[in-house]
């Protein structure tokens, strides 16, 4: 999927961390975890890249404002 491979490759390129926000839906009400957020992390937690979710200051109006957090491997 392109998108996976993206993300992929940022991770790999980027100094620290790449942060995916938002790591939940859009609509309105619970704003819950994205379909792709499970998915994403398993896959770079098996390519050996750390990755958290983490609350962030943003605020897009949902009631969370979790981010995918993707650290290099060094």
């Amino acid at each position: 999927d392109f998108h996976l491979a993206a993300v992929e490759e940022l991770a790999r390129v980027a100094r620290h961390e790449v942060r995916l926000f938002p790591a939940v839906t859009m609509t309105s009400g619970a704003g819950g975890p994205h379909p792709w957020a499970a998915s994403v992390r398993d896959r770079l937690e098996k390519l050996g890249f750390r990755v958290r979710t983490e609350d962030v200051d943003y605020d897009e109006g949902v009631s969370r404002n979790d981010a995918l957090m993707v650290a290099n491997r060094f």
